[in-house]
């Protein structure tokens, strides 16, 4: 295949580095391939980084370990495109066509890189499929028609795609990210967040990307993609570690809506105590994992900024606040409950505490000593003869044997002895 690989020569150069081949993400990622040739363009990239033959042109991407499709056929783009994006139909602007796609998914969301460095014409064949996508731009310009209504994709500004929409595409070249959330697991995060929600078209389509909360994201979004192609990447081997990351990419996302949500029309109700209630019972049985704001929202079946207010005004904190002070509660009985085998270490991972610097600093903060002081007084007291108790401060064994008496001693039957 020549004529393809020729496209991947003629896209954006940056200067040439090393890249040595590198394992594709076993645990948390997958390589999506259709069948034909997008599969053989696959493959023929896999091979192309096994070999370490990556031309300087390739050394400017991101994602690299997980190539989809390299490609200046027009047709194959789109049947391979199909599956992980629209079906659409597609006019390019000139006689050249090109498009890399790379793609790495974790379980309910995924995250590409596509370089298109042509003009095209594009329109999805029927309403959007049950996704959720954010256009995060590197560089170049998409004019989107969203329901008919207009939205640009500049370096300055970001555009979302939601279920349900007809789209089309006047595309100018341009470099991306595509950050692709399951439709369910967006709507959950939603319902917890927002009371009600208008027409996405109506007020979420254009952000600007200077904003912070987008501005957040965008950075965001570029160290993911980033991440997967270091070797020693713990998303490659942790699943819970890439369940955390996609957690944060989904509440990124979120804040993003927030910006332009239209609060004047709509208000969210503060939890009553019976929901305050069940979520601090579901804290207590899940203090050792890691969560956030956005899974005690989901328990309550409200949204955050419900329960933060909730918080705030019946236990004069933040949620967050509450669940640190629970932790380090719990350690506190663990520490005085230990064993020979107890360790400050596993007390704060088996509490939910895994950085243990914040862990020993809030800990002192809290309870007026270090958590190895309370484990040490703890194992002294656990060794501490039977029958015997520990000795008290100020104490001495001399002062003990002292206190016993001088000359004088009772018998069994309790008459006193006295030493002639």
């Amino acid at each position: 295949m020549p004529g393809r690989l020729s496209a991947v020569a003629a896209l954006p150069t940056a200067p040439h580095k090393s890249i040595r081949p590198r394992r594709p993400f076993p645990l948390v990622c997958r390589l999506k391939t259709s069948q034909g040739g997008c599969a053989r363009e696959a493959r023929k990239c896999s091979l192309l980084a096994a070999r370490n033959e990556i031309t300087p042109a390739m050394t400017s991407h991101v994602l690299n370990d997980h190539p989809l499709l390299v490609t200046s056929d027009l047709e194959e783009a789109r049947q391979c495109l199909a599956p992980v994006w629209e079906r659409y139909r597609c006019v390019p602007r000139g006689a050249r066509f090109a498009i890399r796609w790379h793609q790495a998914d974790l379980r309910r969301s995924s995250l590409a890189y596509v370089d298109h460095p042509c003009g095209v014409v594009a329109t999805c064949e029927g309403p959007l499929t049950d996704n959720f996508r954010l256009l995060l731009p590197f560089s170049g310009r998409i004019e989107n028609r969203i329901n008919g209504r207009r939205a640009v994709l500049t370096p300055s500004s970001l555009v979302l795609h939601a279920p349900g929409q007809e789209l089309e595409l006047e595309i100018d070249r341009f470099r991306l990210l595509l950050l692709s959330f399951d439709g369910r697991f967006v709507r959950s995060a939603l319902a917890r967040r927002f009371p009600s929600l208008p027409p996405f078209e109506t007020w979420a389509t254009e952000f600007e990307a200077a904003t912070g909360a987008a501005s957040s994201l965008l950075s965001l979004g570029r160290w993911a993609a980033a991440e997967p192609d270091r070797a020693d990447s713990m998303f490659r081997t942790q699943p819970r570690a890439a369940a955390s990351l996609e957690r944060l990419l989904l509440a990124a996302f979120i804040e993003v809506l927030a910006t332009r949500y239209p609060r004047d029309r709509y208000s969210a109700p503060e939890p009553a105590h019976r929901q305050i209630a069940l979520v601090e019972a579901w804290i207590e049985h899940n203090l050792g994992e890691a969560f956030g704001l956005e899974e005690l929202a989901a328990v309550a079946d409200v949204s955050t900024r419900s329960i933060q207010l909730a918080f705030s005004r019946l236990r004069g904190c933040t949620p967050m606040q509450f669940v640190l002070s629970r932790r380090l509660e719990k350690a506190r009985a663990l520490l005085q409950a230990a064993t020979p085998a107890t360790t400050v270490t596993g007390v704060a991972m088996d509490c939910g505490c895994f950085h243990l610097g914040r862990f020993a600093t809030a800990y002192r903060t809290q309870f007026g000593e270090k958590p190895s002081e309370t484990l040490a007084r703890s194992l002294r007291a656990t060794a501490a003869p039977a029958g015997r108790p520990a000795p008290q401060a100020g104490s001495s064994p001399t002062a003990q044997h002292a206190g016993r008496g001088d000359d004088s001693r009772k018998a069994n039957d309790g008459t006193r002895i006295t030493r002639g």
